[in-house]
């Protein structure tokens, strides 16, 4: 009885090792998944943080020429409306004169 209960025991034993390293490679892999979760999240989070910078950076680069071409266009815009008056100005002149 003694040395059946030993094979017995032995049995149990040999089926528990895959069982365990079964267990092992569960708690194993779990584990990476988490570590991965964690690192691709604070990855996510600088990348993002990178691209706010740039973004901001670029806005803040660009602005003050985009400011120049709209002082540029509304100056362009206000001689060209004091010309447009002073040719009818001269225009009238020139009626006034064919007139006369």
């Amino acid at each position: 009885i003694l040395f059946g209960a030993a094979i017995l025991v032995a049995l149990l034993g040999m089926f528990m090792i895959p069982l365990r390293g079964w267990m092992l490679e569960r708690a194993y892999g779990n584990r990476m998944f988490d570590f991965k979760e964690r690192y691709l999240k604070i990855l996510r989070e600088i990348l993002q943080d990178v691209i706010d910078y740039g973004a901001t950076l670029r806005r803040g680069t660009a602005e003050p020429f985009t400011r120049l071409i709209e002082s540029q266009t509304q100056l362009t815009n206000e001689l060209k409306a004091e010309l447009d008056e002073s040719e009818q100005a001269i225009l009238r002149v020139q009626r006034g004169l064919s007139n006369f």
